[in-house]
């Protein structure tokens, strides 16, 4: 039928022996007419002959067409492919997320066209089928039929139902088809007659001149009259009845709800009213800060969580009544977890002090076993050096001074004031100089065990020695509880002061000298001073004389014990040498201050300060 008249078309003579009974799919386009014949495939009539759909490339496989008004031909296959045919062009479509929509089983070119298969529905958007969403997405698998009233509200054929979609919905979903559509369900209890005949070839639905739409269902055909439908306006009425830990139940109230320490599992007990159908209202709740998006409750009216972390918490419940009516204020519940102590932020801080109290108690484990090593290292290094002074003093030295007396005894031979005998006194005379340089060498090799550590002893006596041979007046002082040195600086600062004295004796042309040993809790110092001529100032300035060495190597013996050594004048006349070593540094390990005596040092310092 076609402006009022009725063509008879004749069969595709391709398929002889079809019958009109044969013909289960007819469309017609801007030019053609459609049809698809069971055993045959599909056909085009257009200019008063039929060609075969195949030879405009369009697959014979079962397919789903429609006509869309624009005069283009829509395909669904049951492989999810989706084609459109229009002047002579085919293309394929498919979905953006890269998804399927299972075999096509439904097309809608009426305004926008919607494409439905087993797995969703998808509307075409910029060129691409963009999935639609929907708040019951099963709903949308299968559509078997769209129908659009004339205030553009859409009613969708689903296999749970007919479904409700405003105009605004819709259209809001069409601009972001990410957005869920709000779909009012009408099912068996609503008087659906069975459930949807879903895979038919035409499309399951249709409206009338009245307002009416008439669907085909399992038991019978369905009529729905949209011009006289009830609307409940009332949104349902929320209420939290109670919140229970399993060993307590708390009756809700205003303010934030006070709960015990570890609660096993929390369970939330809530009421949704509605007089009409409660069944099928939808129920939305969330808790803030563990459910990411708003959940179904369905049919349920309590909900459980177990293993909350502590802290505060918001309990959210919204509903819609049958009709969608939506309740968005809903109702809240605020309540707050105790912590344990093991889950507070002063656990967790003893927790790192622990660690690091574990990792400093290791660190000092190792540097004791370093300690020893060194310790062990260095009393074989002084083994070695007492192995070496024997040598030089049973060997060397016995010998040297055996060649001073054979010599000594061949002088006594040569006449008196000649010549030879004068220039054999003087060899004599150095050589006796050379043995006592040797002796002090050795002496040197073997100090730290002579004196047993005491480093205020061994200057004792090099004071001592030194007045004899020098004739200057040496004095030493001590300042402080007397400390067994540490090995290694016992060794730097004896030749430290040994140098010192011996530059003030040789060079300084003073008559007095003062050393002082001060045995301090956060340090070990030293000074030599002198009433001398002192240096010039270029030499104080610069901290050493050029082609003189001495004070370089006092330098570096001390900075090897991480202190310092400054040269200054004396406050008369004279010059000053001064050295500070580090306590950890300067004494043995069983002779260092304890922390709290460096403590109280410290702060008498900074009180002498202020």
């Amino acid at each position: 039928r076609h402006d009022g008249r009725v063509d008879l078309l004749p069969l595709p003579p391709d398929c002889p022996s079809a019958g009109a009974a044969d013909v289960n799919r007819l469309a017609e386009d801007r030019d053609s007419t459609w049809a698809a014949i069971r055993a045959c495939g599909l056909f085009r009539y257009s200019g008063g002959k039929w060609s075969n759909a195949e030879r405009l490339g369009i697959p014979r496989a079962d397919r789903y067409f429609a006509a869309a008004p624009d005069g283009a031909m829509w395909f669904g296959y049951r492989n999810g492919d989706v084609l459109r045919y229009r002047d002579g062009q085919l293309l394929t479509y498919a979905l953006a997320d890269g998804g399927v929509l299972g075999a096509i089983r439904f097309i809608d070119t009426q305004q926008d066209i919607v494409v439905s298969g087993g797995e969703g529905s998808a509307v075409l958007k910029n060129g691409k089928l963009q999935r639609l969403h929907a708040s019951e997405p099963e709903a949308l698998n299968n559509l078997a039929g769209l129908v659009i009233l004339p205030n553009g509200d859409r009613w969708l054929n689903t296999g749970l139902g007919l479904a409700h979609v405003t105009q605004a919905d819709w259209q809001a979903s069409m601009r972001d088809p990410r957005r869920p559509l709000r779909l009012r369900l009408l099912d068996a209890a609503d008087g659906y007659p069975g459930t949807p005949v879903l895979f038919a070839t035409v499309p399951n639905g249709t409206l009338d001149q009245a307002g009416k739409i008439w669907f085909a269902g399992t038991d019978g055909i369905g009529v729905l009259d949209t011009m006289h439908m009830y609307r409940n306006p009332l949104p349902p009425t929320l209420q939290i009845t109670s919140l229970g830990t399993g060993e307590r139940l708390y009756v809700p109230a205003d303010g934030v709800l006070q709960l015990p320490q570890r609660p096993e599992r929390i369970d939330i007990q809530f009421a949704a009213l509605s007089l009409t159908m409660p069944e099928k209202m939808q129920v939305l709740y969330q808790l803030e800060g563990v459910d990411r998006d708003w959940q179904r409750a369905g049919l349920r009216r309590l909900v459980s969580y177990a293993n909350l972390s502590p802290g505060q918490y918001r309990f959210r419940l919204k509903a819609a009544n049958p009709d969608g009516v939506w309740n968005e204020t809903g109702v809240s519940l605020t309540f707050a977890i105790a912590p344990a102590f093991t889950q507070t932020v002063w656990f967790y801080l003893l927790c790192g002090i622990a660690v690091l109290g574990a990792g400093y108690g290791l660190y000092l484990m190792r540097m004791r076993q370093l300690v020893r090593r060194m310790n062990a290292v260095l009393g074989a290094r002084l083994l070695e050096r007492e192995r070496i002074a024997r040598a030089l003093h049973d060997s060397l030295l016995q010998s040297v001074q055996a060649l001073v007396l054979r010599f000594g005894a061949i002088g006594r031979h040569l006449p008196p004031d000649s010549p030879a005998q004068q220039k054999l006194h003087a060899l004599l005379s150095d050589a006796d100089g050379v043995i006592v340089e040797g002796r002090n060498a050795v002496m040197g090799l073997r100090l730290a065990s002579v004196y047993g550590g005491d480093i205020a002893l061994a200057f004792t006596r090099l004071v001592e020695r030194m007045q004899a041979e020098h004739k200057i007046t040496i004095v030493l002082n001590v300042r402080g509880a007397r400390r067994r040195l540490d090995p290694l600086a016992w060794e730097e600062v004896y030749h430290v002061g040994a140098e010192a004295l011996l530059n003030a004796c040789r060079h300084a042309s003073a008559s007095r000298i003062v050393m002082e040993l001060g045995y301090g809790v956060q340090e070990f110092s030293l000074t030599v001073r002198d009433n001398g001529k002192g240096i010039a100032d270029e030499a104080l300035h610069d901290g050493s004389r050029a082609g003189h060495w001495g004070v370089v190597g006092m330098r570096e013996r001390a900075a090897a014990l991480n202190g310092c050594l400054q040269l200054k004048a004396a406050p008369v006349r004279g010059l000053e040498v001064w050295m500070r070593i580090p306590a950890a540094r300067a004494y043995d390990r069983d002779s260092r201050p304890s922390w709290r005596r460096r403590l109280r040092a410290w702060l008498d310092r900074l009180n002498s300060r202020a």
